[in-house]
């Protein structure tokens, strides 16, 4: 609790601490003016007296230390690392940051670490890179660094960092901060037109430019570089011309005019030469996204929204684009720089290093800006929004942002976008139906249901889109139940779940022939990547209702009837013994889902006597089953596939899944807890029966494998666990 204080009141010190000089008693106003005088510094004394940085260490170093405590220091850690004061802050403490950075890191001993974004490990080299770059400028800055060797070999160091994707970013990053630029240039004054230590500059200044998306920087030294660059078009400085070229137009950052910017989108929807994504376009869209998205991006979160103080000026923005079509010229340009990676896996090497980089510096301040005039959209119009044209898009560019591999230096911006287009196609389910509406439009025709129409027309368009159709599509639904909490819910969490789910199952219904042919034509896959992301689609499909369960359920058990028999399903079965590679892997599919309580209900359900006639045929897989395991066979295939059986009756036999726990109930007079809990966890009579008699004659027969014995003894021994089944395994 009093760490998250300490974090929020040092995000949001200039607010929560400082006076503004102008303040309105208002939540919303057009702009909040922060007070000149620094209210850090009171901050940093206050953490040096009361040894913040020492109880960090202490909390980090304690393997005890809960997830949620780790989350909240990392998060201090990091808004102290992205400001200048704070890195002098880290800088001043050199004994216990060292400490610190050696926790972050998990540096125990000398073995490689691998580096991975969003881990604790990896904020620790990233803040390690950011010290090293503050500790190179101040060596530049002091009295005693006056001769050429001397600013030569810390010159040379400090663009050494720059070898690594890490340490390019973070020079960005920190030359980018306050003043640090200034350094460079106040150098550049004092050297040679031929001297190494001007070409170390202008790199540095290139990679300033190129990798920051600080556009304070550029409002400050934007004009000046790109004087500096057109007056020495000879040198490699040359290059960042065009990504300063909107500074060209005065006032081009600032809310009065955003004509400029627009017509410079306009021309670049028009034209090929954005495939190539140029310099002066990702620098425009870096402008409109710093004036248009707050920095702590919780302008679209409603509960904060509500608490906090508010400026009317991003959302201002957002208007005057969406007024000037730009919501249609992003589509328009990310349109070409997709039909340019059509296939964006083959492409994924070349991610690794600029191309990459440029991709993502335009298409995730894209994505977000398109997040919030979509948003804005919808929830203004409602159920008037009929348009569709840029989920396919959206869509799209998932796919590829997926394609960048993990060790690219821009896999983290393209996490970020993925997480962003999620929350963009989540605004379709917005519009709330009229009370006086038709159930066509209310659900068949609703936005909602056309959104989850075309995620799931693109999972099967082809090859490539298999993973990253099911990713999306996973994360668009809930998560299963249960839902793991550190505290029990209230009533209005639990009726906001259900509700949620109902409603999702309710829009999924006019989509269930192509739930169907998707999930029935992707469960015999054997690709194991793949065949993960099916099963999780599946369990959170069928955990929304009992509709959607019946859905998966069909899907998953008619392939297997058709592999199973070898004449057509209209005429008499005869099973296909032994069985095939196909049914091995439908039947692991099986297997695997049928441990989960929701499958296993909807699975009973189509096994025994069913009401629609349609789902007659798949009782005859109890036959099938049946003689499976009565039929001994050399061929490992099949023993495989017997095994996968038993583990299929296994899951019907455990009464630890099912949709009614025994804590559930209460005492009745009429029936005791534990019939009613076992009417619900095990199958009918009549089936259990034949199930019981099938795993007997099995274990009967000496031809058969003691692997699958085995099992079936492990099936029956669940039975002993209570009377009733006791009772059948005697008889």
């Amino acid at each position: 609790m009093y760490l998250r204080e300490v974090d929020k009141v040092y995000n949001e010190a200039d607010i929560l601490i400082s006076q503004p000089k102008r303040f309105l008693p208002l939540q919303s106003q057009f702009e909040i003016n922060i007070a000149s005088a620094n209210t850090y510094t009171f901050l940093y004394r206050y953490f040096k007296y009361h040894k913040l940085l020492e109880i960090i260490l202490m909390l980090l170093a304690i393997k005890k230390t809960s997830s949620s405590v780790i989350g909240v220091v990392q998060s201090t850690i990091k808004q102290m690392s992205e400001r200048e004061d704070g890195l002098m802050f880290l800088s001043s403490n050199c004994e216990v940051t060292a400490s610190l950075l050696k926790a972050l890191c998990c540096q125990t001993s000398e073995e490689y670490i691998e580096v991975i974004p969003g881990t604790t490990t990896y904020l620790g080299m990233e803040i390690t890179c950011r010290l090293q770059v503050i500790q190179h400028l101040d060596k530049l800055i002091t009295s005693e660094c006056k001769e050429e060797v001397e600013i030569f070999d810390v010159i040379h160091e400090l663009y050494c960092v720059s070898f690594s994707s890490m340490g390019k970013l973070q020079i960005a990053f920190v030359l980018s901060l306050n003043d640090n630029m200034q350094i460079l240039l106040d150098l550049l004054e004092h050297c040679a037109k031929k001297s190494a230590v001007r070409n170390y500059i202008f790199d540095l200044i290139i990679i300033t430019v190129k990798y920051s998306d600080d556009v304070r920087f550029l409002r400050t030294y934007g004009r000046t570089l790109l004087e500096l660059a057109e007056s020495d078009k000879q040198s490699n400085l040359a290059d960042i011309a065009q990504w300063l070229k909107p500074l060209e137009v005065p006032n081009a950052i600032s809310y009065d005019d955003l004509g400029p910017l627009c017509d410079l989108l306009k021309k670049y929807s028009t034209i090929d030469a954005c495939n190539s994504l140029p310099g002066d376009l990702i620098t425009c869209v870096r402008i409109l996204r710093y004036l248009g998205i707050p920095k702590n991006e919780n302008d679209l979160n409603v509960s904060s929204y509500e608490e906090e103080y508010t400026e009317l000026k991003y959302k201002y923005v957002i208007l005057q684009l969406y007024s000037s079509d730009c919501l249609n010229h992003f589509n328009s340009i990310l349109t070409k720089i997709l039909e340019y990676y059509e296939q964006p896996f083959v492409h994924s090497i070349n991610f690794l290093g600029p191309q990459g980089s440029n991709l993502t510096a335009f298409v995730e301040p894209c994505i977000m800006l398109m997040r919030r005039m979509l948003t804005y959209v919808i929830s203004a119009r409602n159920n008037e929004y009929k348009d569709l044209t840029h989920i396919n898009i959206l869509i799209q560019v998932f796919t590829l942002m997926q394609a960048f591999p993990p060790n690219s230096e821009s896999y983290s911006n393209a996490q970020k976008v993925c997480r962003d287009i999620v929350e963009t196609l989540l605004a379709y389910t917005q519009p709330i139906a009229d009370e006086n509406a038709s159930e066509s439009d209310t659900f068949t025709k609703s936005l909602w249901t056309l959104m989850v129409s075309d995620v799931l027309k693109y999972t099967t368009k082809s090859s490539f889109t298999f993973i990253p159709g099911f990713l999306l599509l996973s994360e668009l639904l809930p998560l299963p139940t249960p839902i793991s909490s550190k505290r029990e819910l209230t009533k209005e969490e639990i009726n906001h779940i259900v509700n949620s789910r109902k409603l999702w199952s309710a829009h999924l219904h006019a989509l269930s022939p192509i739930i169907h042919d998707v999930v029935a034509t992707m469960a015999g896959s054997s690709y194991a990547p793949l065949l993960q992301l099916v099963r999780r689609v599946c369990l959170q499909l069928s955990d929304l209702a009992a509709p959607t369960a019946m859905v998966i359920s069909r899907a998953i058990l008619d392939p297997l009837i058709i592999t199973l028999q070898k004449s057509p399903p209209t005429e008499t079965a005869a099973w296909e013994i032994p069985c095939s590679s196909n049914t091995l892997r439908l039947l692991n599919f099986l297997a695997c889902l049928a441990s989960h309580a929701s499958i296993k209900a909807a699975v009973l359900q189509l096994l025994t006597t069913s009401n629609i006639k349609t789902d007659e045929r798949f009782q005859c897989l109890i036959t099938a089953f049946t003689t499976i395991l009565r039929t001994p066979c050399n061929v490992a295939t099949h023993t495989q596939v017997q095994e996968h059986v038993i583990l299929v009756i296994q899951a019907l036999f455990d009464t630890d899944v099912t949709l009614l726990p025994m804590s559930s109930l209460e005492e009745t007079a009429e029936t005791p807890p534990n019939e009613v809990f076992l009417s619900n966890a095990l199958p009918p009579r009549d089936l259990l029966i034949t199930l019981v008699s099938s795993l007997l004659d099995h274990i009967a027969n000496p031809e058969h494998s003691f692997l699958t014995i085995s099992s079936a003894l492990k099936a029956l021994l669940l039975l002993t666990e209570h009377d009733y089944g006791f009772f059948h395994l005697k008889q």
